[in-house]
């Protein structure tokens, strides 16, 4: 009864992945006959005849800090890893303090 079960099952899925691959391989003939549809000309990034672009400008990404120095047209730029790095390296820095301040005051106690 079991084994009757679970091959009803598996025939089923197997008539289900037949169709599913037969659908697929009229998608691939339309394909290789130059047949697209307008929703993958879209998804490939393909604007249509009249369709509108709209551009989000963004620098955050880019930039973390851009300073303008009165009077001179030039920017500093700091890239935002660069950031990241200092951060961590200062941070490394006031642990190993604080810890070796902790370390002496526990020294000097019990001495």
């Amino acid at each position: 009864m079991k084994l009757r079960g679970e091959f009803e099952s598996l025939k089923q899925r197997i008539s289900g992945l037949e169709q599913e691959n037969r659908s697929l391989e009229a998608e691939i003939d339309k394909y290789a006959a130059g047949e697209y549809s307008d929703r993958d000309i879209v998804a490939s990034g393909y604007v249509t005849n009249g369709g509108k672009i709209i551009q989000f400008q963004s620098d955050a990404d880019e930039t973390a800090s851009a300073v303008e120095r009165p009077g001179d047209n030039n920017r500093f730029e700091l890239e935002l890893s660069h950031l990241r790095i200092i951060w961590i390296l200062f941070s490394f820095v006031i642990a190993v303090y604080f810890f070796k301040k902790r370390n002496s005051g526990v020294d000097e106690y019990h001495g």
